[in-house]
């Protein structure tokens, strides 16, 4: 039995979703039975949904992974792969649109809303990192960006009506603020938060 967070376990794509395996179980035939899963790795959890059986699925080997320069291949590109057999004449091609997810950093995580007496809020979240650094106790993750920003919206039946931008983990609102954003009694309101990172922002963090 493996550990699926090491780096050394087998990793499978799965519609979008990276997963990391412990443990695989032959059940006989082609079938197999896997246990101790990680899933939604490497900024892919909003491909961790249920996937449906028949969909296609790819070990992913170290050894053969190709990097794809950013510089000269864009996130909402697509590109063309084509594989030739040595005694075929006419290759086999694939295409896939490039989704950016190594250059895009992960959205924050752990949003909570703090109300005061006063009618205060404060507002506060985690970042995530798109580089493992490693993990050092009581030493703050390092930051793989050119600065630590963020982006958050303010919306209301689906139309944005404020927005900020802010280098901290937080953000305070005054009740007088608040008073000003005139929002309806009994609306949801929802706050949206991005990181912004070197290529991309990152995917929404909703509160």
């Amino acid at each position: 039995t493996g550990d699926p967070l090491s780096q050394f376990a087998p990793a499978l794509w799965i519609n979008g979703e990276i997963v990391r395996y412990g443990f695989a179980e032959f059940m006989g035939g082609s079938d197999y039975r896997l246990r101790h899963l990680a899933r939604g790795l490497a900024g892919s959890e909003h491909k961790a949904g249920p996937h449906l059986a028949g969909t296609a699925l790819l070990l992913i080997e170290q050894q053969s992974l190709k990097l794809i320069d950013p510089r000269y291949v864009g996130s909402g590109t697509t590109i063309v792969a084509e594989a030739l057999g040595l005694n075929e004449q006419t290759p086999i091609a694939a295409s896939l649109q490039v989704e950016g997810t190594a250059t895009r950093p992960f959205s924050p995580v752990d949003g909570r809303v703090m109300r005061d007496a006063n009618g205060d809020m404060s507002l506060s979240w985690v970042r995530r990192d798109r580089i493992d650094a490693g993990w050092n106790d009581e030493v703050d993750m390092p930051i793989s960006e050119d600065a630590l920003r963020f982006e958050v919206l303010l919306k209301t039946a689906g139309q944005t009506i404020a927005s900020w931008l802010v280098p901290d983990e937080h953000i305070n609102f005054s009740a007088s603020e608040i008073s000003g954003w005139q929002l309806p009694i009994s609306s949801n309101a929802e706050f949206e938060i991005r990181q912004i990172g070197r290529h991309a922002r990152s995917l929404p963090l909703s509160i």
